[in-house]
This record gives C-alpha cells, structure tokens and sequence, in this order.
C-alpha cells in the first residue's frame, strides 16, 4: 500500500478534469495530480474525431483529439502529474483510495475535484420489448467502434434518439458505408442542434421522425428488424399505427447518466433534477 500527499487531487482525465486541474495550478496550488482510469487523458474526446471544438476556448476549430491534446499539453506544461490506468475506487474523510497495477494507493488531499463525466443510457434503462440478439449498441459504444478500433457495426441501422451523438453517428454511419433509415424522436421536437440535423440528417436524406419511438426488437442472433410507433401528448405509443423497419443495428442516443459512485461515498447531495451534485455559484457542494 502506498501513501501520496497532494494539494488537489482531480478524478477524470476528460477536458472538464484537465481544465481543473490548470486552473488549479494556475491559482496556486503547490501539487495538482489526475486520476485517469484509461490509459491516455482526454476522456469522451478521444472518440469524436468531428470539428467544432476549441472555439471559445482556444479561438480555432479542432476535432475532439485535437481539442483532448491541446488541453494535456497545457496541463503537462503547468507541472500536474498524471496517474493513468488507475481507479478511485472511495473517499475516506480526506483520503482518496485509488487502485493500479502497483495495488492500493491512498492520496490524502486539500481539495478534491469530481470530474467523473457520465455513462450513457441503455436499453435496459429505456425497457424496450422484444428479443435480445446482437447489433444493439449505445451511440458513444458504436462511435469508439469506428472511430477508434476501425470496426463496422452495421449496414441497415436505426437510430433512437436525436441527441447531437445521435445525429453525428447517423453521418459517421453514412460515411462508413453504412444506410441509416431512420432517426426516431419521443419528443416532438429535435433534442440535438439545429446545425446537426442539417449537416448529419439533411445532408444525407436521413429521415427524422418526431413524436415516435421504438416499441420492439426482433432477431434472434442479430437484430432483424425494429417497430416503431408513434405516441400521443402522454407519450404513449399508438400502437394501431405501429410499422416495422428491417435492420440489423439499433443504436440508442438516448441521454446520459451521472456517474455519482464517488460522490455518493463522499456523503455529497445529489440533485433529484439534474441526478448530479446539488451545486451553485456560492456554496460547493463538497466543503473541506
């Protein structure tokens, strides 16, 4: 077991971790350490190899690695050491208790900083019937498939949900190959940028479907077709006007969930609205 004393300990490499961290030191603290469970900084990044990062904060156009290593650059300048593949497993009063491949490692700390992003929803989140066969994935999921490890996922696919991920891998999906046949919406209205359905629906004559949702999945070894349905001011599918779309890939866009293990351990209060730390402007939610 190995013991570590720090000013501010930060946990998560993402850009909300690093930019933490630099401003961290930039106002004082003596020694700043990040704790990364993968084994390159940069987070949710890595993956989104389209443009529109870095405007406001560096004044040009990056792509998400671009905008990731711009960030580590500037924190590695800045002197924050980094602890890659490495767990933070529990808060201890002041104590940080993290694992890796050298074992438990406990860092006492000034000041913690949770940075931990979200996890995507899943099917089981959302309920959906019908069987469970292969060529059902979440969006982030199907993008570090593509983007990252070179894989195809699917060649006739629907997507749920009309967040920005889900519009940009409709594109992504298009410029792998791949026929999208559908965007499908719960809500009547686009849950995503108005610039994203002109640049990854319009562009490519992806339909967009409001107020309709997904309502089965069949396929026994891999998804063969999906129904969908769609619902009333409630919500409620209009079951008599269900129709069925073949394909062999759903992807689910469909929100983001907190990760709050670590703030549940240190005793923070969760918000029942936004499911994150209950914060504001004046008052931080984890005092020392």
């Amino acid at each position: 077991m190995k013991d570590l004393n720090c000013s501010v300990v930060i946990v998560g490499g993402g850009p909300a971790g690093l930019a933490a961290a630099i401003s961290a030191k930039k106002n004082g603290a003596e020694n700043v350490i990040v704790i990364e469970r993968e084994n390159r900084l940069g987070g949710i990044l890595k993956q989104c190899i389209h443009a529109g990062f870095g405007l406001q904060y560096f004044g040009e156009e990056l792509t998400g690695p671009e905008y990731a290593e711009k960030f580590a650059v500037l924190a590695k300048e800045a002197g924050i050491e980094f602890m890659l593949d490495t767990t933070a497993l529990n808060i201890k009063e002041k104590t940080l208790v993290c694992v890796n491949s050298e074992g438990i490692i406990n860092i006492h700390f000034g000041a913690l900083v949770l940075a931990m992003g979200c996890r995507e929803r899943t099917r089981a989140n959302l309920v959906i019937p019908g069987s469970r066969p292969a060529g059902i994935y979440s969006a982030g999921t199907a993008q570090k498939l593509i983007n990252i490890f070179g894989h195809k996922v699917g060649k006739e696919v629907v997507i749920l949900g009309s967040g920005d991920i889900g519009m940009i891998m409709a594109r992504r999906l298009s410029l792998n190959g791949a026929k999208v046949k559908a965007v499908v919406e719960i809500m009547p209205y686009l849950a995503g940028l108005v610039r994203n359905k002109a640049q990854c629906l319009d562009d490519f004559n992806i339909p967009l479907l409001l107020s309709h949702t997904v309502v089965d999945i069949t396929g026994v070894d891999r998804v063969e077709s999906v129904t969908i349905a769609p619902v009333d001011e409630n919500r409620r599918p209009i079951m008599e006007k269900a129709e069925t779309i073949s394909c062999d890939t759903l992807l689910l866009s469909v929100g983001l969930i907190p990760e709050n293990e670590l703030t549940r351990s240190a005793d923070v209060e969760l918000s029942s609205i936004t499911k994150g730390a209950v914060v504001n402007q004046y008052i931080p939610s984890f005092s020392s």
